[in-house]
């Protein structure tokens, strides 16, 4: 099945069943049943007689064969990819307890038990958001990347404007917002070696809105949480979020690991938000601005 996807997204215009077959050393009866095998998960294959397949749209949800167009084959050996889960955070702390390596993910396109700071809920309904987690081992004090989960809200904030074209704000220190409306939350867990007080292993959890409506927000939050389907943008593309996700987090955090970007140099450009509104400031460190406004 996976293989069959593979050559119907290379392919432009229409190919025949014979075609794949003879590419896949499979009947074309396999590749018939691996087509509509495909169609019950979402994918739109047209077919015509003397003509053959042909991908017209794919679901704009994730699962592991969407992330493959996005992520090399080595990336998608430590991608875990979840129909359902408790919390990714949860997952990949079982993970992270068993050996797992530095830059594991775990994705799932529900959580049924999604987290957010000070053990509040973070509503995470089937399909309709990026529930992600990324696995570090830094090797490194916790007072060296304090600066972490900003660090994270700038490389999200990134991957969102260059997949939808928009550009959230940084609620100090964990949010995105749009229009002063919630899109993202970051929550940034670790485990601290009791001897030598270094980080054993930290967990970044990243939870997005991206194709809900206000009827799937619980009725408390509606007022205060947006999607980018909400907001009209461009059409999201999830997995291609996650790959510009995972990617920008990877090398903020191996920076800071190695005392590129230490706690001394500050964040760069970013967006905040504060009680006037959306502000861009051009540094900051820890809870100053430093270009002399006020976070809110």
């Amino acid at each position: 099945k996976d293989a069959v996807l593979a050559i119907l997204r290379k392919e432009n215009d229409y190919i025949s069943g014979e075609h794949i077959s003879r590419l896949l050393g499979v009947s074309r009866a396999a590749v018939n049943t691996a087509v509509k095998a495909l169609r019950a998960e979402g994918y739109e294959i047209s077919s015509s007689t003397n003509k053959g397949y042909h991908l017209d749209a794919v679901p704009n949800s994730i699962s592991a064969q969407e992330l493959a167009a996005y992520l090399d084959e080595a990336r998608m050996q430590t991608v875990e990819c979840l129909a359902s889960v408790d919390s990714t955070n949860n997952r990949l702390r079982e993970l992270a307890l068993a050996g797992a390596p530095n830059g594991q993910v775990v994705l799932a396109n529900e959580q049924t038990q999604g987290k957010g700071r000070r053990g509040r809920a973070f509503a995470s309904p089937q399909d309709n958001g990026i529930y992600l987690s990324i696995l570090f081992h830094p090797d490194t004090l916790p007072t060296d990347i304090v600066e972490i989960t900003a660090w994270t809200a700038v490389a999200t904030n990134n991957a969102i404007e260059e997949v939808c074209g928009v550009r959230a704000g940084i609620k100090w220190v964990n949010d995105l917002v749009i229009d002063r409306k919630k899109i993202c939350g970051i929550l940034t867990e670790m485990s601290v070696e009791s001897e030598s007080g270094y980080i054993q292993y930290l967990i970044i959890g990243i939870g997005i809105n991206v194709n809900g409506q206000a009827e799937d927000f619980p009725a408390e939050i509606r007022s205060t949480a947006t999607s980018l389907a909400m907001e009209n943008r461009k059409n999201p593309f999830p997995c291609k979020a996650c790959r510009r996700t995972d990617s920008g987090a990877g090398q903020h955090v191996s920076g800071m690991a190695e005392g590129k970007n230490g706690i001394s140099g500050g964040l760069p450009q970013g967006q905040h938000h504060n009680r006037k509104g959306n502000h861009r400031c051009t540094r900051y460190r820890g809870s100053t601005c430093l270009c002399g406004c006020h976070r809110g």
